[in-house]
Order: structure tokens, then sequence, then C-alpha cells
């Protein structure tokens, strides 16, 4: 087996979600040598060292150093020779079983794996379905009824049935008119009717 036909055969397998897969979080740490730059200076230390206090003030903060000026006194002077910076990224990786397998261990999984589907397919065959078909009106202002929607689908859903197929019907159109005063006003509305149809496997 080739490593490109391994490959194939493992991303296949990922969009099936038939690999178990684990996260690991690693820690990064890039380190960058930060020169001194004697135009940047903007204060002298209590030792009549030169530095800038942005970058003083920057560098205790992210060593969680407090703001003394012993501190201000020993950072000025480390970063009059330069100093190391140091910059912390957190990558998360995702790992599946048979990132490391050889060719026998992933020949046995997949032959494992095509025993399972079809095993569950024959007993799928075998399996007597049965339907029933659920019709739900919308509002007369021709607005979906959402939470009757919901209720139906939930029902059904406990009671072992899942959606197969919906779609919807149009019923016609509902138009109301009122006058006051003399000024009349109406609307008109498309009213339609959705069909669901649920599938369960029927008990023997």
């Amino acid at each position: 087996m080739t490593e490109n036909e391994k490959n194939i055969i493992i991303e296949r397998l990922k969009k099936c979600k038939a690999l178990k897969v684990r996260k690991v979080t690693k820690k990064i740490t890039n380190t960058k040598k930060i020169d001194f730059n004697v135009a940047q200076t903007d204060a002298v230390s209590s030792e009549g060292v030169p530095y800038s206090k942005n970058e003083v003030m920057q560098y205790l903060l992210e060593k969680g150093l407090p703001l003394t000026q012993e501190n201000v006194d020993l950072a000025a002077k480390m970063m009059n020779t330069g100093y190391t910076k140091e910059n912390v990224n957190y990558v998360t990786e995702i790992h599946h079983e048979l990132e490391d397998a050889d060719d026998e261990t992933i020949d046995r999984f997949l032959n494992l794996y095509i025993v399972e589907k079809l095993s569950a397919l024959e007993q799928s065959s075998n399996n007597i379905m049965e339907y029933t078909v659920v019709s739900i009106n919308d509002k007369h202002n021709g607005s979906t009824d959402i939470d009757l929607l919901e209720r139906t689908l939930n029902r059904y859903s406990s009671e072992g049935w899942h959606v197969k197929q919906m779609f919807t019907n149009e019923l016609g159109v509902n138009s109301s008119s009122a006058s006051i005063n003399g000024i009349g006003f109406g609307t008109n509305s498309t009213v339609d009717q959705i069909i669901i149809v649920f599938e369960r496997v029927k008990k023997q």
C-alpha cells in the first residue's frame, strides 16, 4: 500500500466518522532577540543607563514583575545589552487512531469496518417500516405555526419516529376587509399546509 493510497483511505474513513480521534494541545514558544536601539530611549535609570519607558514597562508587565525602581534599573541594564523576548502560543492538534498504523493494521481495520457495515445493512434490509402522515396548517395571517410544528416533531420523535420527507401544499388565499369612517382596508395572505411523512421500524 502506497503512502498516497493510505492517505486516501484514512481521509474517507474520517468523512464516515469511523475513526476515533483525540485532541492534543501543545504549547509553542517562539523566541526573538531584541537589540538595543539608542534612538528609542526616552529615560535614564538611577544607574545612568538609558532606556525606553514603553519597552521596560511592557517587559515588566509581561513577566508579571512589580513596577519598582529596582526592577526598572535591572530591565534597563538588560535591554541596554539586548534581550530575548518570548511569544507563547497554544495549538490544538487532532490525532486519529490509524495515524501511525502499518499496512496490516489498516487492512484489519478496513475488513472489520466493512463487516460491521454489511451486518448493519443486512439487518436494516430485514426491517419492516411503518409510516404516518401529519399535516400542519399555517396561521390565518399566512405565517408558519412554529410552536405547533416544534411540538409535533418532538412528540413523534419521542415515539421513535423520524422525518422521512417534508413538503408544503398551498391551500389558498385568505382575504379580509373592513371599513372605518368610510376608509376601507384589507389584507391578503397565502395559507400553506406543511405535510410531514414520519417513518420508523415496525415493532414485531
